[in-house]
């Protein structure tokens, strides 16, 4: 399978896809985290899974309404694989000519998703 979508974002501000899997507690969580770019044509999901691993579903799609999607699922031990994936996924995303700043709260959609729609954070 050959899937393919031109200009997927990566916006920095808030929580950026490697911020995202940074923040991914090693020690677990119930349910689902999830983690999309501002035109949701790529969409993350972790799942804590058995013995100290995550589950990644990544998911690719055309535009909002998407005509096809494609999803893969990736495992990943927790601890140190996970920070240096997420080391390496943020170096990936960052040109060095523009060093990325991450914003107090918020988030790359503005006010969508509302806060506290994440495990990890807390509403007003």
């Amino acid at each position: 399978m050959d899937a393919r979508v031109q200009g997927i974002t990566n916006y920095v501000t808030g929580r950026g896809l490697a911020r995202f899997i940074d923040g991914l507690d090693f020690r677990g969580w119930r349910g689902e985290q999830h983690w999309v770019n501002s035109n949701r044509d790529l969409k993350v999901s972790a799942v804590y899974g058995t013995r100290g691993h995550i589950a990644l579903t990544w998911t690719l799609r055309t535009g909002i309404f998407g005509t096809w999607e494609a999803r893969v699922m990736t495992w990943l031990e927790a601890g140190a694989a996970k920070d240096d994936f997420a080391a390496r996924l943020h170096h990936f995303l960052t040109a060095d000519e523009f060093p990325v700043v991450y914003g107090d709260g918020g988030n790359e959609f503005g006010d969508w998703p509302p806060l506290g729609c994440f495990a990890d954070e807390q509403g007003p």
